[in-house]
């Protein structure tokens, strides 16, 4: 595997985290607070 290669994956890699961790943090927010969530959708 090259560099590019490499850093390619990792920011896939980096996304998919991104990712998961946004959408985990939405349900727990949704779980304290559904007015909040709601609101800041809207």
């Amino acid at each position: 595997m090259s560099a590019v290669d490499v850093g390619t994956a990792f920011n896939s890699y980096r996304d998919v985290v991104k990712v998961g961790f946004a959408r985990f943090f939405l349900l727990f927010l949704q779980e304290r607070c559904p007015a909040l969530v709601i609101s800041s959708i809207l």
